[in-house]
């Protein structure tokens, strides 16, 4: 079963036993999108802006894309070879597609924002791998 099947057949279960979760799969429907590319071996990136600055993860999601649960509530997981990342479903507000960009925005209730974007590997500027440093010229005299 996909990422995005099983993630979508998850969500759905949280929606009827949790009337606040009303339609999250559906505004969720332009980030699930990506995760079919992820599945098909896109690496997917993300941007996390905050007040005051951002964080930028390469990879958060080739090892794991999926529901979890801690303290504060359910979330939707990510891990990747880059790190991880939980947004908490109770504070995901609009989740719009950048056309643009081909990247999903999701913004959160706390005033923060994620934008994710599939990409192939070796295609981003924040998944490329190093270049191989270039041997030194001589100098001239």
């Amino acid at each position: 079963m996909s990422s995005r099947r099983r993630l979508v057949a998850d969500l759905q279960r949280l929606e009827a036993a949790d009337p606040s979760l009303a339609g999250l799969t559906a505004r969720l429907e332009p980030l699930l999108e990506l995760l079919d590319a992820v599945d098909a071996g896109a690496t997917l990136d993300v941007w996390v802006e905050f007040m005051g600055g951002h964080a930028v993860v390469a990879d958060v999601a080739s090892k794991f894309r999926g529901l979890v649960r801690d303290a504060a509530g359910p979330g939707l997981g990510f891990e990747g070879d880059a790190g991880e990342l939980v947004l908490l479903l109770h504070h995901i507000g609009p989740v719009r597609r950048e056309h643009g960009s081909g990247g999903v925005r999701v913004l959160l209730a706390t005033g923060e924002s994620a934008w994710f974007r599939a990409v192939r590997p070796g295609h981003s500027g924040l998944s490329r791998p190093p270049r191989p440093s270039r041997p030194s010229r001589p100098s001239r005299p």
